[in-house]
């Protein structure tokens, strides 16, 4: 019986799959990659028409000029591949200039390489920090912790999950509004540092356990807080800042490389959490992913911009420090 469960599970988590299959044709591309595009001469201005059009669907207003003038000035500052210089110019080229252009072109190409190792670390890291902060371990095995907190009866952990669903779902909505007033650093500092809290608080909640039946109600409610907290910086749905993160830093030239290298790590991370983390907080609790997210927070105050109202220039120069 069980197992012909976990097969209907597996075929529903199917059907969103099948939904974006269906609705792929009507996603537009990306404004910034039409105006990439490189076509002949006569084309320009039809790409520019075309991205025009994207920007107006997703904006929902005619004036998008300042969109397209944001995008012109992003491209000056980052390399194009389909674009190389010609050597072969009519101008005369003097012996004095020579070193001096070469010069630029080696500075240019150590800054983008320095913007580009850092849009890396911080995109595979943010997404690996996301996953080792143990919040799958809640989704996957939450029946089983509160089981071992001492809710042996079905319908208190079914109460307790739904409790930790709704406070879940409720907590998004929260972080949408703080998202461009807080920035996305301070929300990833508090969301980080209220995961360590909650998290300590749940190991020594599951450690007193034996001694009081009160410490699994306690459970819950630090398992609430620990998911509240997830969502205000690290979470899934709306705001998922490790992901608008990787689309902010990286430009645009290697942008589909460092978000699948991300990706990666993430599903990676996700594995090793779906294969051990039960298996980890039956032995030393959650005291692990509190170990984990105050690194994480080193890792942000040391290396993480902000990106908050900030143009994809003003972010590529702070990269480039």
């Amino acid at each position: 019986k069980k197992k012909k469960k976990k097969k209907k599970k597996k075929k529903k988590h199917a059907i969103p799959c099948f939904i974006q299959l269906f609705f792929w044709k009507w996603f537009p591309e990306s404004p910034k990659w039409v105006m990439q595009k490189s076509v002949p001469p006569e084309l320009e201005q039809e790409k520019e028409k075309e991205a025009r059009k994207i920007l107006r669907w997703l904006r929902e207003c005619d004036n998008v000029d300042i969109d397209i003038c944001l995008i012109k000035e992003a491209m000056k500052n980052e390399p194009r591949p389909d674009k190389q210089p010609n050597n072969a110019t009519s101008e005369p080229v003097t012996i004095e200039k020579e070193p001096l252009l070469e010069s630029d072109e080696v500075l240019e190409d150590k800054r983008m390489k320095r913007i580009v190792r850092k849009a890396i670390i911080i995109s595979i890291t943010l997404q690996i920090l996301q996953q080792l902060s143990g919040i799958n371990s809640v989704f996957y095995y939450s029946s089983d912790t509160f089981d071992s907190a001492g809710l042996k009866n079905s319908l208190q952990q079914w109460v307790a999950i739904v409790a930790v669903c709704v406070a879940n779902f409720l907590a998004v909505f929260v972080a949408v509004v703080l998202m461009d007033r807080s920035g996305r650093r301070m929300l990833l500092f508090l969301s980080l540092s209220g995961m360590v809290v909650s998290s300590i608080l749940l190991s020594i909640g599951l450690y007193f356990k034996n001694q009081s039946h009160a410490w699994g109600y306690l459970c819950v409610v630090f398992m609430v807080f620990y998911v509240i907290f997830f969502e205000f910086g690290l979470g899934y749905l709306f705001c998922p800042i490790p992901w608008l993160i990787v689309s902010e830093i990286t430009p645009s030239s290697h942008r589909g490389k460092i978000m699948s290298a991300a990706s990666g790590a993430n599903w990676i991370s996700n594995l090793l959490i779906a294969q051990f983390a039960n298996t980890v907080v039956d032995y030393v609790y959650y005291v692990p992913f509190a170990i984990v997210c105050g690194l994480g927070i080193l890792f942000v105050a040391w290396y993480v911009p902000e990106t908050k109202e900030k143009s994809d220039v003003q972010i590529q120069n702070e990269l480039a420090k």
